[in-house]
């Protein structure tokens, strides 16, 4: 009976049958089926529910349940029932293999898809639909599902793919028919909409068929047939009277607007509540520009619709007519909103966010719209064009593509399409469309002219400038054509011609952008940089909205302030060029409002804050300019691309760091810059200056060697260049390499000779080199041509007192100190000339100056303690060098020294406390021990009657214990032994050092020492070569050598040895002294001037050791200089009577005898034994007498 469609005795039979048997499952299978037929889902889907619970593991069943819980409307509740189903299916035997092969799989995706559909979840639907079609690809209605999932997501051209497989599969399905038909009507393509929905009518006479077929033949133009197809739709249903509106549409495409008017009228009469009317008759009235009454109609539809998606569309186009932009975009976005897939409505939201400057944003608007309707050509290029406007060229040319495949006929599309491949990039595919153009049109000169751009592009220069020419040649008074020929001529580098066939560009039409461009491009070429600002700003005032217009006068402006190359280079500009720097900031903003990520310009910006010395932000700028350009794989430039290969002959990531490498070094931050350069260097060198610059890098980060190499050859390339040879002197100089940094800094100062910089380095080379009148002359130029620099003041000062001329010295530094008057250093230096001079108290004005200037400094308290001692007055000296340690109270040296001074007054307590101190935070220094150990030996011996004996060395081990090792305890033992003049003594303790450490130079040296007070002076040298075989700067093994050669009179060996000494340690005074007087033995009486006069500056405090300095002065006609040596001794000690004979000598020589008797009295009071003294005053004293005779005569 079900089989012969008598489903209500057929399911009968199965009530009986299930009466019998309620569990019979065909009875249950047979019933739900047949309930199904019925329509009778409810009872289906308890028939359904009974067979799966009953037989759980059939698939079977679960499909059929999903199945009617489809039909009732739960779909969620099916696809748990399907999933079921396509899981019993998987475990299945015959499904291990391939479960999607089985018919049943197929059978459950494509319900499974419905299910999904029927939830609006689009996605899982296309999937399960794809499954069932690759499961059972013969089945229409697969192809059909998988339509309906794409339709669902909106992807209306795969959509139309699938319908068109269904009908093929099924030719006689209606509804697939008119879907499909449908579909291609409003994606635009009625020519084969019209065929398809023919189909349908053709298969089923529905009323709605037949309005989808009238409209498609109105999209099409054939308006007969429209109104033929709509009249039999109207027909069917005679209620629908909106319909007439698309009637009214056939009239309005015939121009009778007002006929269509009329139609909507009567449709009204009838139909007033329908919006659809009212809308129809807005559109109508605003074709005829009735753009009051068209609003006034399309609020009447939104009254009765308020979600009409074309209405709202309407609205927008109506309010955009009106000037209302704010409310014309209210209305497209809302309608977009409302509606994401109706193409018009997508569309006029784009095109008003086109007209309010939103171009970016208009474009995912158009991309949509165009998808929805891809067949309406003129979207196409409006995207183009949208595209084209953010400089996106390659996708500019794809949709023209689209447009031009649309209507391949359209040859100014044509000419568009190849004017955007050659923007693009892609010149073959340019030249290919022109040439399209041009086998149509063989004389359009414009063609031509784009023509030539390419050839050029191409490379095939002969050929771009023919056509440039022939373009001229039949358009001579067409600006473009005149500016394409001027760029041939350029890339041919004919500059004059290219630069006149620019400028005539430029007279032909001074409002195009593109010919005053090229003008400016051409000045630039000629630096005819005011003209080219002239040329930018006439394009940037035609054209505001081209990024690159705006670039490059920002550069031309940026030109007209001067571009520092060199460090020395970047001082405060000018306010004129201040001006012009700032005008150009304002062009590369407006360039980056336009195009945000443009390399080109950020990099421009960033010079041009460079060279108004704002570093940071010049930095900031070049790292973004980097980061947008790339430097593997460098992106081109957008814009006129043409332009922007002009603009950069070189690597631009190269220009960006060697400016971002100026700027780093400005700033101190050596190592980056030099990164920088190096890059330079190795990719892109721009001018040989790069070495130069990367060389001064080098130099200030440290990399000596690698500085000297660089200016080494930027001294080759460029001999001619000061600044170049002045810091390869500067490097060679650091490098030790005096003789050729002399050279490199003299030709500099050929170069330039009244640099004051260069003379300050060719003083300090000088200097260096021991040349030391040079050195003085060069400071001297120095301070004559930088007169305003106080430090090249300070250091002639300097070289000044190194030279004994405490005068000029004095002089020079004082001029320092008036230019600046806040340098410690040179109020110190001040104070020091002053106590050379003897001007002890200008001395101390210039070390409290010092001290004002910074309290809490201790030099000058220090310098003052010196000063003090000086004069002698030891209470004063104490007083300050505690002043000093109270602000450095960690100074153990300074302790040191305060413990002599208090051992020197006598004040035997303070000294231990002062040396201990010494000792508590500087331990590792035995002379601080061995003073503290002799200071308590000589106790020992002022308190006993008979000299000490060896039971004195535990003085010595109190404080011994405390050395790093048994040595230093022995040497310390040995040394109070010494003191004493206990040699055996000392001798013994001194060889138990040894013993310990026999390769310690020290011990060497002291057991020689105490051998040559024991008259063994052969062994002594032998130790004293020993000392120096285990080191030799052993200054007291040399300075022992020459002693023993003195008393062998052998003074060309002790010279040798001295000089040694002198060497290792230039500052030790008495080393000096014993140099000087071997000179004067062996008659080189002009060295040992010399030496005596460089020692003035180290005068010591040494009462003994300055009597000697003025005994060796005065024999080699220094008696200045031996006078003030005499004074200080006195003031420090006046208990040395040879000091007074030498004195009293003086006073003879300058014929001041009174004096002369007076100082040699003294002397013989002090030493009755002097016999020298004794002698000089028998001789002198009648002179007296007889002088003072003389003076009362």
């Amino acid at each position: 009976m079900f089989g012969l469609t008598r489903h209500e005795e057929a399911s009968e039979l199965y009530r009986q049958a299930l009466a019998i048997d309620p569990n019979h499952e065909s009875a249950l299978s047979g019933l739900r089926d047949v309930s199904i037929a019925l329509d009778e889902f409810t009872q289906a889907a308890d028939v359904a529910q009974r067979l799966v619970s009953l037989v759980p593991k059939s698939a079977i069943h679960h499909l059929r349940l999903g199945e009617v819980l489809i039909a009732i409307g739960v779909p969620e509740a099916a696809i748990i029932e399907l999933q079921q189903a396509l899981d019993i299916d998987r475990a299945t035997p015959h499904a291990k293999s391939s479960y999607a092969t089985a018919p049943i799989g197929a059978t459950v995706f494509a319900r499974m898809s419905a299910a999904y559909a029927k939830s609006a979840r689009w996605s899982e639907a296309r999937e399960c639909a794809e499954q069932a079609v690759a499961a059972a690809p013969a089945q229409a209605d697969h192809h059909a599902l998988l339509g309906d999932a794409y339709l669902g997501m909106g992807q209306r051209t795969s959509a139309i793919a699938s319908y068109r497989i269904a009908v093929q599969q099924r030719p006689d399905h209606a509804g697939w028919h008119y879907l499909l038909g449908t579909l291609l009507h409003h994606t635009g393509a009625d020519k084969e909409a019209v065929q398809v929905l023919q189909d349908a009518v053709a298969l089923s006479d529905r009323a709605e068929y037949y309005h989808t077929l009238g409209r498609a033949f109105l999209g099409i133009g054939d308006s007969k047939s429209a109104v033929s197809a709509i009249e039999k739709a109207l027909a069917k249903r005679p209620e629908a009277h909106h319909w007439r509106a698309d009637l009214a549409d056939v009239q309005a495409q015939r121009g009778w607007h007002k006929e269509a008017i009329s139609e909507i009228d009567q449709a009204l009469a009838v139909a007033a509540d329908h919006p659809v009317l009212w809308r129809k008759r807005a559109e109508l009235l605003l074709r005829i520009d009735q753009i009051d009454a068209a609003a006034a109609d399309v609020l009447e539809a939104l009254r009765r619709d308020a979600h009409d998606v074309k209405a709202l569309t309407l609205m927008s186009q109506i309010m955009q007519r009106k000037g209302n932009l704010q409310r014309a975009l209210e209305a497209a976005e809302r309608a977009a909103k409302l509606n994401a897939n109706d193409a018009y409505a997508r569309h006029q939201l784009a095109v008003v966010l086109r007209v309010v400057k939103r171009r970016g944003e208009a474009i995912p608007h158009m991309i949509a719209a165009v998808r929805l309707r891809d067949q309406d050509y003129e979207w196409w290029v409006e995207l183009s064009e949208d595209y084209e406007s953010i400089n996106d060229f390659i996708n500019a040319a794809h949709c023209m593509v689209r447009a031009v495949e649309l209507v391949p006929m359209e040859l100014n599309l044509v000419y568009r399409l190849g004017m955007l491949y050659f923007q693009s990039g892609e010149y073959d595919e340019a030249e290919h469309e022109l040439r399209r153009v041009m086998v149509q049109l063989p004389s359009a000169a414009a063609t031509i002219a784009c023509l030539a751009d390419v050839s050029l592009a191409q490379g095939k220069t002969d050929e771009a400038l023919s056509l440039a020419r022939r373009a001229v040649e039949l358009q001579g008074q067409v600006s473009e054509h005149w500016r394409v020929f001027a760029r041939v001529l350029r890339t041919l580098e004919r500059y004059d011609e290219a630069l006149e066939a620019a400028r005539t560009a430029f007279q032909l039409d001074t409002e195009y952008a593109p010919s005053a461009f090229m003008y400016g491009i051409l000045l630039l070429d000629f630096a005819e940089i005011d003209e080219a600002v002239t040329a930018f700003a006439a394009a940037v005032k035609a054209d505001d909205g081209v990024a690159i217009y705006h670039l490059c006068l920002g550069m031309a402006l940026r030109q007209q302030a001067p571009l520092a190359k060199d460090f020395e280079e970047f001082t405060q500009p000018q306010p004129m060029h201040l001006v012009k720097l700032t005008a150009a900031m304002q062009a590369f903003d407006r360039t980056l409002t336009i195009e945000g990520d443009n390399p080109r310009c950020i990099f421009e910006r960033g010079v041009a804050l460079q060279l108004m010395l704002r570093h940071h932000e010049a930095i900031a700028s070049f790292d973004a300019a980097l980061v947008l350009y790339g430097e593997v794989h460098p992106r081109p430039l957008s814009g006129d691309a043409a332009a922007a290969s002009m603009l950069d002959k070189n690597d631009l990531a190269a220009h960006i760091r060697q400016r971002r490498a100026l700027s780093l070094a400005l700033l101190h931050q050596y190592e980056a810059a030099l990164v920088d350069q190096r890059y330079v260097l190795a990719v892109a060198p721009l001018s040989v200056q790069d070495q130069y610059i990367y060389g001064r890098l080098a130099y200030l980060a440290g990399d000596i060697d690698g500085a000297l190499s660089a200016l080494a050859s930027a001294a080759t390339s460029m001999p001619g260049n000061a600044m170049v040879q002045q810091w390869y002197g500067v490097v060679l100089f650091a490098h030790g390499r005096l003789k050729e940094a002399i050279i490199a800094l003299e030709l500099a100062n050929d170069l330039i000779p009244s640099s004051g910089t260069i003379n300050a380095l060719l003083r300090d080379v000088y200097k260096a080199d021991q040349r030391i009148d040079r050195a003085i002359g060069a400071a001297q130029r120095a301070t004559r041509y930088d007169s305003a620099n106080p430090d090249n003041h300070y250091q002639l000062a300097k070289l000044y007192m190194e030279t004994h001329r405490n005068g000029d010295a004095r002089a020079a530094v004082m001029v320092a100190i008036t230019l600046k008057n806040d340098v410690i250093a040179w109020h110190m230096l001040l104070g020091d000339v002053c106590a050379q001079m003897g001007m002890f108290d200008n001395a101390r004005s210039a070390y409290l100056s010092a001290t004002s200037l910074d309290p809490e400094s201790t030099a000058p308290l220090y310098a003052l303690s010196r000063l003090l001692v000086l004069q002698g007055r030891i209470n004063d000296a104490i007083t300050n060098l505690e002043q000093a340690l109270l602000r450095d109270p960690q100074n153990g040296a300074w302790y040191f020294e305060l413990g002599q001074l208090y051992e020197q007054r006598g004040d035997q307590d303070m000294a231990r406390a002062a040396y201990n101190k010494a000792i508590l935070l500087d331990g590792d220094k035995a002379a601080y021990y061995r003073a503290v150990t002799k200071m308590e030996a000589k106790q020992q011996v002022k308190t006993k009657e008979t000299p000490p004996v060896v039971a004195d060395t535990e003085v010595v081990k109190r404080h011994a214990h405390k050395f790093t090792n048994e040595a230093e305890m022995f040497l310390a033992m040995g040394d109070v032994n010494f003191e004493q003049q206990l040699y055996d003594t000392a001798l013994e303790f001194y060889q138990q050092a040894l013993a310990n450490d026999m390769t310690y130079a020290l011990s060497w040296c002291r057991v020689a020492q105490t051998k040559v007070k024991l008259g063994r002076a052969t062994d002594a040298q032998n130790d004293f070569h020993q000392a120096l075989r285990h080191d030799a700067k052993c200054v007291e093994a040399y300075v022992g050598l020459a002693t023993i050669a003195n008393n062998a009179r052998s003074f060309v060996d002790a010279l040798e040895h001295l000089r040694m000494a002198v060497t290792i340690n230039p500052n030790v005074v008495v080393y000096q002294v014993d140099l000087a007087e071997t000179l004067y033995a062996l008659n080189q009486k002009d060295e040992c001037q010399q030496t005596l006069r460089k020692m003035l500056k180290y005068l010591p405090s040494d009462a003994a050791l300055l009597v000697r300095f003025a005994e060796l002065a005065m024999k080699v006609a220094m008696i200045d200089d031996a006078f003030t040596a005499l004074q200080r001794a006195i003031n420090i000690d006046d208990g040395i009577a040879r000091a007074y004979l030498l004195i009293g000598r003086i006073y003879r020589q300058k014929g001041e005898t009174q004096k002369a008797v007076a100082a040699l009295r003294r002397a013989v009071k002090l030493s009755p034994d002097l016999k020298e003294a004794q002698h000089e005053l028998t001789m002198v004293a009648p002179l007296s007498v007889f002088n003072r005779r003389r003076d009362v005569d």
